[in-house]
């Protein structure tokens, strides 16, 4: 094949200065050819500083999750627990954890929470023996008493039949 004759089987080249500055450059490097697409850049590499900060902030922010939807215990939900009156029958947490409702057994009834069942909640709470002693002189004829003290508020009525009605309010 002589020089004026062309291959048909080889692309056509074009001189450097027609492809573009990039072409012309030659590095190889973003540069577009005539024949296909341009060469991608290398990919950068993160700093292991900018590594660091983004675990810390994920740590950060899965910390914050877990504080958020933690669920809490009232003081009333724990004593309700370290009495262990989940199956007393007579005794229940209400109201999310924030009032613990006693109902002790009377001359007529047959199930009710005991006076031990009273008296682990008073403890476990730190009712004080002025509310206490309140409670144990309470006589039918009184009605519905109630008393408040260090963000908790108690009412209650007895009556010798159907025994003490308590509840206990956690604000």
């Amino acid at each position: 094949m002589s020089s004026d004759q062309v291959d048909a089987t080889s692309p056509p080249t074009a001189p450097p200065a027609a492809l573009g500055p990039t072409a012309a450059a030659g590095d190889g490097v973003g540069s577009a050819t005539l024949f296909g697409p341009a060469t991608p850049p290398a990919p950068r590499r993160r700093s292991r500083r900018g590594r660091t900060f983004a675990l810390a902030l994920v740590i950060a922010a899965a910390a914050t999750v877990f504080l958020l939807t933690r669920e809490t215990s009232t003081r009333l939900e724990e004593a309700y627990a370290d009495c262990a009156l989940e199956d007393v029958v007579g005794a229940w947490i209400r109201d999310d954890g924030h009032s613990l409702e006693l109902d002790t057994q009377g001359e007529d009834e047959l199930v009710g929470a005991g006076y031990l069942d009273v008296l682990c909640i008073t403890v476990a709470i730190d009712v004080p023996y002025s509310v206490l002693s309140e409670i144990g002189a309470t006589r039918a004829l009184d009605g519905r008493l109630t008393q408040t003290w260090d963000g908790f508020t108690a009412s209650w009525s007895y009556h010798p039949a159907s025994g003490m009605s308590l509840l206990i309010t956690e604000q």
